[in-house]
């Protein structure tokens, strides 16, 4: 640990002992993010990402940018950007973070404290995600349908989880410059019920996983006259809402 990171933790913990005693008495159940002081909520959220360049929310290693070569599409999740949103890291929500999503990878990015790098979380300490207003778990290697993170549609009694795997495609021409890499992508759905999770990818796949309960599902998605080609996930989202309440 250099001499100016020493100063700087240095200088976080007395700040943040004075806004503790500012603050005043907290409850034992309270979090870097329940206080209802904006500015004592960031302070104390930018204290806990500084200190965690040594233990917590820092602990990855830096991440290495794709090269200026891909012709067509993008690695990331919605854009090639960090985006605002939510992680649970190590079991600590942090709010406000500046996310990116690598689908090639599946690996959660972050910046540096001083904003200048980019950092790949340690992924078994990353429980949930957020970017935007999607969000995302991390199942573990005991669970099916396998490890890694998913994107979580709909969550109540059943659950629908989106796993969207993305890959660089090489097609070689005559001369480098005409060698052409582009990123292609394909989206797994799976239904979690109290049987567990079966993917399906289709309407029909989809309704079967229903049993008894196909026709009643169906004749609401054809009564709601929800498209599956239009909208398959609000059809999912909406169907599954329904199901849940046939089973109360």
């Amino acid at each position: 640990m250099t001499m100016l990171a020493v100063k700087i933790v240095q200088h976080l913990l007395w700040l943040f002992l004075i806004l503790i005693v500012y603050a005043g008495p907290a409850s034992g159940q309270s979090s870097f993010t329940d206080s209802t002081n904006p500015a004592l909520s960031n302070t104390l959220r930018i204290y806990a990402n500084a200190t965690g360049t040594q233990a917590g929310f820092y602990n990855g290693v830096q991440y290495r940018r794709y090269p200026n070569f891909i012709t067509s599409g993008q690695p990331f999740f919605i854009a090639d950007s960090l985006i605002n949103g939510t992680v649970t890291y190590d079991g600590v929500r942090y709010e406000n973070v500046k996310l990116q999503y690598d689908e090639v990878n599946d690996q959660l990015i972050t910046t540096d404290v001083q904003g200048d790098n980019l950092v790949q979380l340690y992924k078994p300490k990353v429980s949930a995600f957020s970017i935007g207003s999607h969000i995302f778990t991390n199942l573990t290697s005991g669970n099916y349908p396998g490890p890694g993170y998913y994107r979580v549609l709909y969550s109540g009694k059943s659950q629908i989880i989106v796993k969207e795997v993305k890959s660089i495609q090489v097609r070689t021409g005559d001369t480098r410059d005409q060698t052409i890499r582009s990123v292609e992508g394909s989206v797994d759905y799976y239904l979690k019920t109290q049987k567990g999770y079966t993917k399906f990818n289709r309407l029909n796949s989809f309704l079967s996983l229903f049993g008894k309960d196909r026709k009643a599902v169906a004749g609401f998605i054809k009564d709601k006259r929800l498209k599956y080609r239009q909208d398959k996930e609000n059809l999912f989202y909406q169907a599954v809402t329904f199901y849940d309440q046939l089973t109360d």
